[in-house]
């Protein structure tokens, strides 16, 4: 495999392709990219991805490890704000932590999935209804404030069994932790949506609700996750409450923007494609399949990053320790020779082995609540708002490497 060399550094290339024309659709400039290869090194020697199949070959091999997205590129795009450090209890990077970390991840793994499937998929679907029984009727409505954040937000708040007298806070504290990213790291010459005070504010009422619902399930359990995490092993591996709370923290924060964001841009794609939004709500037993091709279409993780830990080959192409890859998902959930008519929407395309969720031994656990909360919610948009359509221009959040959807104008009847 022959390697193309760039001019310009890591930075330049994320910098154009995150320039709002280029933004709102990144699609042709992916295509662009991977014409010159599915490996490209840029002039500071980092290695750009675009191949379905070699992202795919990253993402499950051990010998590279996780590395923060925000570090592998450089400060020309990112400005750390002046004294703003992320409140303890959020640290999205601990999720990548858990793998050494006493088997909490193998354990999270295990308790999703058949957890939502038991006893989460009714009462969903509920939250579902209820909040669309509740979203106005009126000439224009801003469908991700009026239901796609509170749907994410009381879905996750279900998920770790919170009250339901107590999801009104959930709702209070997604609108604030939506901007969580963006007030730490902003693009340069940007102004973060929300205020870091905010922030902080806001993640240590999460962190001390969860604490006293942490000491709740300890002192009382019952068949919720949060029930299933702190009666971890007896053993040394045994979980305390600092870590549990932080852990969850972290999950709600990273889940919920990942959920409302990968919600909001498949509402997006049916209203553009009304043939196959129609298709889903005269034939919903193709939701799965929906919910899957919605992620491949365009995935809320645009850039995954990785650094090598071991000599190794990717390809022929020799890798040694320390080399980092930034993977383009968006573009490899598009790569013609993994996808026939990449580019075209079709909700009940099989296979799909897209990579929207990572892969491998670093796939995202809470996968399982991202598919049936698309499952559920997009059916009963298709079956219960028919004509559904857009009022407007999308308004995209400004978090780096995450793409979803801040506004969405619909016509709701």
């Amino acid at each position: 495999m022959t390697v193309t060399a760039i001019e310009q550094d890591l930075a330049t290339v994320v910098r154009h392709i995150r320039e709002p024309a280029c933004w709102t659709d990144p699609y042709p400039e992916y295509d662009r990219l991977r014409r010159l290869g599915p490996m490209v090194r840029t002039a500071d020697e980092k290695f750009v991805i675009t191949s379905h199949r070699l992202c795919g070959a990253i993402l499950k091999d051990p010998r590279w490890e996780h590395f923060p997205e925000l570090l592998c590129m450089s400060s020309q795009i990112f400005e750390r704000k002046a004294g703003a450090t992320p409140h303890a209890p959020i640290r999205p990077e601990i999720l990548d932590a858990i793998p050494a970390r006493s088997g909490l991840r193998g354990r999270l793994a295990r308790e999703f999935r058949p957890r939502l499937m038991r006893t989460l998929r009714p009462r969903i679907e509920a939250i579902a209804d209820a909040l669309l029984d509740e979203l106005p009727r009126a000439s224009v409505v801003d469908v991700i404030d009026s239901l796609v954040i509170p749907f994410a937000s009381t879905a996750m708040g279900e998920a770790f069994g919170v009250p339901p007298v107590d999801r009104h806070l959930f709702r209070k504290w997604s609108r604030t932790l939506r901007g969580a990213a963006e007030a730490t790291f902003v693009p340069a010459g940007a102004v973060a949506a929300t205020a870091q005070a905010d922030v902080d504010e806001t993640s240590s009422e999460v962190a001390a609700y969860m604490a006293g619902l942490v000491g709740e399930r300890r002192r009382e359990p019952n068949d919720d996750l949060l029930s299933a995490l702190v009666s971890g092993p007896a053993d040394r591996n045994q979980w305390n409450d600092d870590e549990i709370v932080s852990t969850i923290v972290s999950i709600i924060v990273v889940g919920h923007h990942t959920t409302s964001a990968s919600i909001g841009n498949g509402i997006l794609a049916l209203l553009r494609h009304p043939d196959q939004f129609t298709r889903l709500g005269e034939n919903p037993m193709i939701a799965h399949t929906a919910v899957e091709e919605l992620l491949r279409y365009d995935a809320p993780a645009q850039f995954i990053s990785r650094f090598a830990v071991e000599e190794t080959l990717l390809d022929d192409q020799p890798i040694v320790p320390g080399d980092i890859v930034l993977m383009f998902i968006g573009a490899a959930n598009r790569d013609p020779d993994a996808f026939p008519d990449p580019d075209r929407l079709d909700l009940a395309r099989s296979p799909n082995d897209h990579l929207a969720f990572s892969a491998g031994h670093a796939a995202c656990f809470g996968a399982p609540l991202a598919d049936i909360a698309g499952q559920i919610l997009f059916t009963r948009l298709a079956q219960r708002l028919p004509d559904l359509a857009l009022a407007g221009d999308p308004v995209r959040f400004d978090t780096i490497g995450l793409r979803g959807i801040a506004e969405l104008p619909v016509h709701t009847s």
